[in-house]
C-alpha cells in the first residue's frame, strides 16, 4: 500500500562537477525540497452493507489537512485479497472531520477495506477492516435479459439471435420470461403478454418450471399459436424447465416447437445446434 513520491533534489551543476570531495551533510539537505505534509486517516468503519445492490457505505476520519497541499487525495480502496494491489478507489472532497462514501462490494466474499489520504509528501492509511459480505439471494442474481442464438429445425444452419427478457415476481416464487420466442416475436412487442410464460421459480435448485394450460399446448396469447415440448421419443410433456446456472449467468431452455392448434402444424421449431435441435443456452447481457 505504499505510495511511491518523487523527491526532487535541487543540486547545481557545480555540485555535481566537484566529485573529488566529499559533500558536508547539510550542502546535500539544502539541495531537497521541503516534504509535503501528509494528513491522517483513522476511526475506519463500515456503516452499511446491501449486498443486493453491491454497495457498501464506508466512513473515517481525517485530521491534518491544510490550505496549499499539492496533489492531495482523500478516500477509500477496496478490494478482494487484502494486499490492495488490485484495489479500487473512491476519492472524495478532501476535509478534515468525517468522510464517507459508498464503494462496491461482492457478494459472498470477504471484502477488504481501507481509508486513506495522500499528497506529493507521501500517504497515510487507518487500519484495514475484513468484512464477510454476504451472500445475495438466488433471485437477485437473475438479470433482466439473456441472449444467444437460436437454430430453426426448418432452415438448418442458419442462426438467429434472440433476446428475451426477465421478470421475477415480488414475492419471489415466479418468473416471467417476455418476448420469449423469436418467430412470435416477429409479431407481437416485446413488452406484450401474447409473447411469454410464467412458471415457478425454485432457488435451491435453481430452475424454473412451467406448466401447460391446455394440454398438451402452452399457449402464447397469440392468435393460435402454443409451444410444444417433447421428450426424447416425441411425446408431448405437460410442462417444460429452464435451468439456471449457479452463478446466474446463463440459463438453458429446452428445444421446442411453435405449434398451430388449428392447423395442426408447426409454424417453426427451435435448437441450438445448427440443425435445430438440442438445449439452447443464453447468456445474461
Amino acid at each position: 500500500m505504499k505510495r511511491i513520491s518523487i523527491i526532487l533534489m535541487m543540486l547545481s551543476a557545480a555540485v555535481f562537477a566537484s566529485c573529488n570531495k566529499a559533500l558536508e551533510k547539510d550542502v546535500v539537505e539544502a539541495g531537497f525540497a521541503p516534504a509535503q505534509p501528509v494528513p491522517t486517516v483513522s476511526n475506519l468503519v463500515v456503516s452499511e452493507v446491501n449486498e443486493v445492490e453491491k454497495i457498501a457505505v464506508l466512513t473515517a476520519t481525517v485530521e491534518g489537512i491544510t490550505s496549499g497541499m499539492d496533489s492531495l487525495e482523500v478516500g477509500f480502496m477496496s478490494c478482494l485479497d487484502g494486499t490492495f494491489q488490485n484495489s479500487t478507489a473512491v476519492l472524495v472532497n478532501p476535509e478534515n472531520g468525517t468522510i464517507t462514501a459508498t464503494v462496491s462490494v461482492m457478494p459472498g466474499a470477504k471484502n477488504y477495506f481501507v481509508a486513506m489520504a495522500a499528497t506529493l509528501g507521501g500517504a497515510s492509511y487507518s487500519d484495514v477492516i475484513a468484512y464477510d459480505v454476504p451472500d445475495i439471494p438466488m433471485y437477485a442474481k437473475l438479470a433482466k435479459s439473456y441472449a444467444g442464438t437460436y437454430y430453426s429445425y426448418f432452415d438448418a444452419g442458419v442462426p438467429v439471435a434472440h433476446a428475451l427478457n426477465l421478470l421475477v415476481s415480488d414475492d419471489h416464487t415466479e418468473v416471467t420470461l417476455y418476448h420469449f420466442d423469436p418467430f412470435i416475436g416477429n409479431y407481437v412487442a416485446p413488452g406484450l403478454e401474447a409473447n411469454c410464460f410464467t412458471g415457478k421459480l425454485d432457488q435451491e435448485n435453481y430452475t424454473i418450471t412451467f406448466t401447460t394450460d391446455t394440454p398438451p399446448f402452452f399457449m402464447f396469447g397469440f392468435a393460435d399459436a402454443a409451444v410444444v415440448v417433447t421428450d426424447a421419443a416425441g411425446n408431448a410433456l405437460s410442462e417444460f424447465v429452464v435451468t439456471i446456472s449457479k452463478d446466474c449467468q446463463s440459463i438453458t431452455i429446452p428445444e421446442y416447437g411453435v405449434y398451430s392448434v388449428n392447423q395442426g402444424g408447426y409454424y417453426e421449431a427451435w435448437g441450438g445446434n445448427e440443425d435445430g435441435t438440442g438445449t439452447i443456452t443464453l447468456k445474461a447481457r
